[in-house]
Formats: structure tokens, C-alpha cells, sequence
């Protein structure tokens, strides 16, 4: 997990897919004056999630499950 503020955050991910790891998560999202400042950037081993369907949903549910479908900040 890495803390990015916008101004970097491509260069961290790029940086981050050189080294073989993939974007899982974006949390813990901040804002300042209603704009968006910085976020959190989990990644996963890219290896691992080609193996393991629990780190794809779309291949592991089919058809889509849409009660599993949120947007954030929306709740059931």
C-alpha cells in the first residue's frame, strides 16, 4: 500500500506495474475543499492474481452477481 497525492500518483503506478505488482484497491480517499488531494494504492503481486479467482470477480461470478454491484459511498 502506498499513499500517492494526485501529482504523483501515475509515476507511483507506473513505477509500481514495472516491478510486477497490479492495482487491487483505491481507499481512504481525501479530499480539501472538496477536492480531491490524495488516496491510498493497494497492489497485488500481478503473478498472483492471474492464479487466484478470488482476485477476479467478473471470471469467478458469471453471470454477474448485481447484488454485489456497489457504487462507493452507496449503501444497500
Amino acid at each position: 500500500m502506498i499513499e500517492a497525492p494526485l501529482c504523483s500518483l501515475t509515476s507511483r503506478t507506473i513505477l509500481l506495474e514495472e516491478l510486477g505488482m497490479q492495482l487491487f484497491n483505491i481507499t481512504d480517499m481525501c479530499y480539501y475543499f472538496d477536492q480531491l488531494q490524495q488516496v491510498d494504492l493497494i497492489f497485488v503481486n500481478a503473478a498472483m492474481v492471474s492464479k487466484d479467482l478470488d482476485y477476479q470477480p467478473f471470471a469467478k461470478h458469471t453471470p454477474i452477481v448485481w447484488s454485489q454491484w456497489h457504487k462507493l459511498g452507496v449503501t444497500k
